[in-house]
């Protein structure tokens, strides 16, 4: 019975070890992401870019604005 706890913990210790490194790597990860894919003064949501205007412009003058800056 104390070989088989010892075993269970030894494994849980090697489980906690491996979630605190993986926790840490997708923290690095999402740290990496943030800010890395939009140009200044845009703002990400999700996996695009926005940038908001604050000139006023019709439907077509704004389509035209947008094909401008994804490309």
């Amino acid at each position: 019975m104390a070989a088989n706890n010892s075993q269970l913990q030894d494994s849980y210790n090697i489980l906690s070890k491996n979630h605190s490194q993986l926790t840490e790597e997708v923290n690095r990860l999402k740290e990496k992401l943030e800010g890395k894919w939009c140009p200044d003064e845009w703002t990400r949501f999700g996996s695009s870019c926005y940038f908001k205007y604050e000139e006023i412009k019709t439907w077509s003058e704004s389509r035209k604005q947008e094909t401008v800056y994804s490309s």
